[in-house]
């Protein structure tokens, strides 16, 4: 039989294991995705002039401006010649809001970063124009 001392302590341990739990999952579990992934798969879609696909990319009160804002990535791109390879340089997460910092690698050997707004939304992270 356990004493009273020991039943408190597993008492204890199970409360802390199960909040460590609850933390992991709220965290880590909230969305399929890391904002700089989402952001990749963004920009991908832009490369590929799949523009028409990104409403899930994007935060829905900003979808009227989507083809605005990439029209003009799209034309800075063209003016470097082009796009040869991208990355994620860093990823800020901050509760419901991320910056994801993409750096450019133009075919004119020049290379430039660009911070990406990201937004939980709908329990996915959108890009917030």
């Amino acid at each position: 039989m356990l004493k009273k001392e020991q039943f408190i302590n597993i008492q204890s341990v199970l409360s802390i294991l199960v909040l460590m739990a609850i933390i992991v999952v709220s965290c880590n579990g909230s969305s399929e995705q890391t904002p700089g992934e989402r952001a990749l798969k963004a920009v991908k879609l832009v490369l590929d002039n799949k523009v028409d696909k990104l409403d899930d990319f994007i935060l829905h009160e900003d979808i009227t401006d989507k083809a605005m804002f990439f029209g003009m990535l799209a034309t800075s791109f063209a003016k470097k010649g082009g796009v040869t390879r991208f990355e994620i340089e860093s990823e800020k997460i901050t509760y419901e809001w991320a910056e994801v910092k993409i750096r450019w690698y133009y075919k004119n050997g020049e290379s430039a970063f660009e911070i990406i707004p990201m937004i939980m939304e709908n329990e996915r992270w959108k890009i917030d124009l």
